[in-house]
């Protein structure tokens, strides 16, 4: 399996794997699937398979960051 790049995940239509947002988010895969589990981060499955659409999961950031000031 290839590593993705931050070229690759520029896109906002792009659907990501969890080794993806682990790679944009410098977080551990471990954590993104508690993460998951727990609903603390949008996620979609697609027959079976998780996936995030990248504009999801940028504008889950800024609200982040919003409720934090």
């Amino acid at each position: 399996m290839s590593v993705p790049t931050i070229r690759s995940l520029q896109s906002s239509d792009a659907y990501m794997t969890i080794a993806d947002v682990s790679v944009l988010l410098c977080i551990k895969e471990k954590t993104i699937r508690q993460w998951i589990y727990q609903g603390k981060i949008p996620s979609i499955k697609i027959n079976g398979l998780v996936r995030f659409r990248k504009r999801d999961i940028d504008a889950w950031i800024e609200a982040l960051a919003r409720s934090r000031q």
